[in-house]
């Protein structure tokens, strides 16, 4: 497992209103801000390992406070499963505001070679759902085949679907 502390400073130049949750608008400026951002993670080579954070600083004009926690349980040497949670309260010049943020993860391996994902993911500050599902093959060291499906549902406007195919191939000179 781990235990580490990420200190981030970051800048933020807003040449437009940002949109951080419904109603509540970041104004156009240059914004600086810090955070840090404790955590921990066991040790996920376990048949259960659990994870941990908590956020704490500056966000724009105000402050950001959060914590995530989240646990992943591997069945057997093919299959795991991980949920996460993670809920921010972030208190602005502008106004105040909850996000929720819960996570689904399957994996599934049908070889060394072969495998299968597919997650899920809710957003509370845009209220909208990410559907993922991967399918991936290496067929060769460093050559892969994809198939991908992506669904994005967000309330009141039309989802939107995809499904892509990817192919990386090592061409060695």
């Amino acid at each position: 497992g781990s235990v580490r502390a990420d200190l981030d400073w970051s800048y933020e130049l807003l040449t437009a209103p940002f949109r951080v949750s419904r109603g509540i608008f970041i104004p156009p400026g240059e914004y600086r801000f810090r955070q840090i951002s404790p955590s921990f993670t066991s040790d996920r080579s376990r048949s259960v390992s659990v994870t941990f954070k908590y956020t704490d600083g500056e966000y724009y004009s105000g402050t950001i406070r959060g914590a995530e926690g989240g646990i992943r349980v591997r069945m057997n040497e093919k299959l795991a499963g991980t949920v996460d949670y993670a809920r921010n309260t972030v208190d602005l010049a502008e106004g105040r505001f909850d996000t929720d943020l819960a996570r689904f993860r399957v994996d599934y391996s049908f070889t060394t070679h072969m495998f299968l994902n597919a997650f899920v993911q809710y957003t509370s500050a845009s209220r909208s759902w990410l559907t993922n599902v991967r399918y991936r093959l290496i067929y060769r060291p460093l050559s892969d085949f994809y198939v991908v499906y992506n669904d994005t549902r967000t309330a009141g406007q039309q989802g939107q679907r995809t499904i892509a195919i990817k192919h990386t191939i090592l061409l060695s000179f």
